[in-house]
């Protein structure tokens, strides 16, 4: 069952690893791998497929331009509670000046990544904002730990005024922590249905 979510234009683009899932910019709610997702916002022409050359999780992406008017990307979570959050802003061909992201329990604003200078091709910024290389992001991404106190999720992506260029998201991973355990979300929903006896 799914952990994370990578973005891309074509499902079979890639194979996702067993903790993933894809999304091709498909509007919430879009159920797939025990997640249910998608884009609060359409945009018809956001995703795009990338390279193989690297991680399948920095396959593709969807982009939203930095015109002021940001995306939400949205995650139902299996019940409130500590997360870890790992994410990837970038892109493996393109070059992107400025990379912008709100991480929210559905309307608070849990962190920002407010990168100015941008991601150069092939770098990623992870879930705490620091730049890692295509080759090294996939050991090297570090998680930002949130406490929802709701069971809504979101991924706004651009910036809120207009600053140009795109920011680009590749993936994005949520884990329930509990009683000190990381629990994928899609697993926490099997267990908890196997013992409500429903």
């Amino acid at each position: 069952m799914a952990t994370g979510i990578n973005h891309r234009a074509t499902s079979d683009y890639v194979t996702d690893g067993p903790n993933d899932t894809y999304c091709l910019n498909e509007t919430y709610p879009v159920t797939r791998g025990g997640m249910t997702f998608g884009w609060e916002d359409y945009h018809s022409d956001g995703a795009r497929d990338r390279t193989t050359a690297y991680d399948v999780r920095l396959a593709g992406l969807r982009h939203t331009e930095n015109v002021g008017e940001p995306h939400r990307f949205r995650v139902d979570l299996v019940a409130s509670g500590n997360y870890t959050i790992r994410m990837s802003l970038g892109d493996a061909i393109y070059d992107h000046p400025y990379q912008y992201l709100q991480l929210k329990d559905d309307t608070t604003v849990l962190t920002t990544i407010d990168d100015s200078d941008g991601t150069a091709i092939a770098n990623f910024d992870d879930a705490t904002g620091v730049n890692r290389t295509a080759a090294n992001w996939p050991g090297g991404n570090l998680p930002y730990s949130a406490t929802f106190s709701s069971t809504i999720c979101r991924f706004v992506i651009g910036t809120l005024t207009d600053l140009g260029g795109n920011t680009t998201l590749t993936h994005v991973s949520i884990v329930l922590v509990s009683g000190g355990l990381s629990i994928p979300i899609a697993m926490f929903h099997y267990q908890h249905h196997i013992g409500s006896g429903v």
